[in-house]
């Protein structure tokens, strides 16, 4: 499966709080974390969410509990790859039976409106 992890997912994961997420996006990042990602697996993170965690950082937002110059480096550790954004990247969503999913907190909490996440 190949996944875009979202901010508050990467956050997630970052805190060790994933216990905090919904059951559906626990099960699904559970080989994620629990390191059994197999050889199809593919997790992303997109350079958008770093800049995302930057700016809350430097204004007093979000503490990490390490520098966000290392940031990059936990984020290899965990074998998730950091994607540029380009622009098939934004417009992806018109390319229909492309075999993605992006893990979004915002369309996979319980009682949240349907996105089209596909869950």
């Amino acid at each position: 499966m190949r996944l875009l992890l979202d901010t508050h997912i990467l956050i997630a994961i970052l805190m060790g709080s994933t216990s905090r997420l919904p059951a559906n996006i626990r099960a699904i990042l559970d080989p994620l974390i629990s390191g059994r990602l197999g050889d199809e697996d593919e997790t992303f993170v997109s350079v958008a969410t770093l800049w995302e965690m930057a700016i809350k950082v430097r204004l007093g937002k979000l503490g990490l509990g390490v520098s966000i110059d290392i940031l990059p480096d936990v984020i290899a550790r965990l074998g998730l790859t950091i994607l540029p954004v380009e622009a098939s990247h934004a417009l992806f969503h018109v390319q229909r039976n492309h075999p993605r999913a992006i893990l979004s907190t915002g369309c996979c909490w319980p009682n949240a409106p349907s996105r089209g996440c596909g869950w």
